[in-house]
């Protein structure tokens, strides 16, 4: 289920590639060949982030509000993981 890719240039964090995101730039048939193309070009080059000490509650209102299934955790400006709502609901927390 996790289909996603952190895209990094050393410690930064540059962008998350989704398979959503290969799928609607193919969709929209607006790139000559995909295949050829660097990850960067279809990855969301914001993606949301989490503190490591927020609680659950807190990453899945961030995933509702914005319609995703996944958040990167950020601490001291550097990626230290990454939950996806199916961790969370696997945990059986909520």
């Amino acid at each position: 289920y996790k289909r996603q890719t952190l895209i990094m240039d050393g410690d930064k964090l540059l962008g998350i590639l989704t398979d959503g995101d290969v799928r609607r730039a193919v969709q929209r048939n607006d790139i000559e060949n995909p295949l050829q193309e660097k990850a960067i070009t279809f990855a969301s080059t914001q993606p949301k982030t989490i503190s490591p000490d927020a609680i659950v509650e807190e990453a899945l209102n961030l995933m509702e509000k914005n319609k995703i299934t996944s958040l990167v955790v950020i601490e001291s400006g550097k990626v230290v993981g990454f939950v996806h709502l199916h961790d969370v609901l696997g945990k059986k927390v909520i």
